[in-house]
């Protein structure tokens, strides 16, 4: 069984490509040759082929520092081609009378072999741990160990998307808060007014509307925003996503044919602007005109409005 065993492994490694590299002619002297030295003068120096049949005549002689040397020659101009690697495999096996050991571990990293198995001995307790330490893959130990790789330093590449729900409870501080806000694609994230307000307070700040987060978010948002920091009402940008966010929804296309949402829709524009600094009087200005218009075009002419526009 043993000799089945060796006699496969032996043709799995000597199994070559010769034939198609010369012709049969060829190959028929060189077997069959009382001086096979001769035969291979027929071969042209420095090709694949003259490299691979004086590989195995040397080999057939026993003379193994011979085929070290062709090798190196030969894997230098061609590289370690199917056939100097079956030359490789001849050289591991034919040695392993001498040097069984080298052998052996040439066998093992050409086939990827692992002996990694353990014996087993009746009656005998073992001792190895049976259970996971759950502290070694907690979210506080993953947390701690990927905010301080150096690789993702004031970033948050080192985590996913699915771990930002919990990513923005946790006090990153001003850089890597940043930019996990700038990561935010959704804004449906507790406390994310809060976060926002706090990354806006930050002194390398660049202001509402920075960060493509501040114009996704929904109204409310926007007022507990507004809460936080009254301010952002002299800021062109807040006061653009948020009346963006009055405007009727999109299940209401016809809004502007409809008097009493029409109207709804100014009076709300018009409490919002009535909050804004007198530097934003021509936009105040504006949305008193389309009240105006729409009032005319119901047949309401309302006087303390239409001094308000003139003043």
């Amino acid at each position: 069984m043993k000799t089945c065993i060796r006699l496969a492994l032996l043709w799995c490694l000597m199994a070559g490509t010769v034939a198609g590299a010369v012709d049969a002619g060829f190959l028929e002297r060189f077997a069959l040759a009382d001086d096979r030295a001769e035969v291979l003068k027929e071969l042209v120096p420095g090709t694949e082929d003259y490299y691979y049949f004086h590989c195995l005549h040397e080999q057939h002689l026993g003379q193994f520092a011979e085929v070290d040397a062709l090798l190196k020659t030969w894997i230098e101009r061609y590289g370690i081609t199917e056939r100097a690697q079956e030359v490789r495999n001849r050289q591991a096996l034919l040695r392993y009378s001498t040097e069984p050991e080298k052998t052996l571990e040439y066998l093992k990293g050409t086939l990827g072999l692992d002996f990694n198995q353990q014996r087993q001995i009746p009656g005998e307790v073992p001792d190895l741990p049976t259970q996971l330490d759950p502290n070694t893959i907690s979210r506080d130990t993953l947390l701690k160990r990927t905010l301080e790789n150096p690789q993702y330093a004031d970033t948050v590449q080192g985590f996913t998307k699915r771990a930002y729900d919990w990513l923005l409870a946790v006090d990153l501080g001003e850089t890597r808060l940043r930019a996990l806000l700038e990561s935010l694609d959704m804004p449906d994230y507790p406390n994310l007014p809060a976060l926002i307000a706090k990354d806006l307070d930050a002194p390398h700040s660049s202001g509402f509307g920075s960060l493509p987060i501040h114009t996704l978010l929904v109204r409310e948002q926007l007022d507990e925003l507004l809460t936080l920091k009254p301010d952002l009402l002299n800021q062109d940008a807040f006061i653009t996503a948020y009346m963006q966010r009055l405007q009727p929804s999109a299940d209401q296309p016809n809004w502007r044919l409809d008097p009493k949402l029409s109207e709804a829709y100014l009076g709300e524009l018009q409490a919002f602007v009535s909050r804004l600094s007198p530097s934003q009087n021509a936009l105040r200005s504006h949305v008193l005109y389309h009240r105006l218009e729409h009032d005319r075009s119901q047949g309401i002419y309302d006087k303390k409005r239409f001094l308000e526009y003139l003043k």
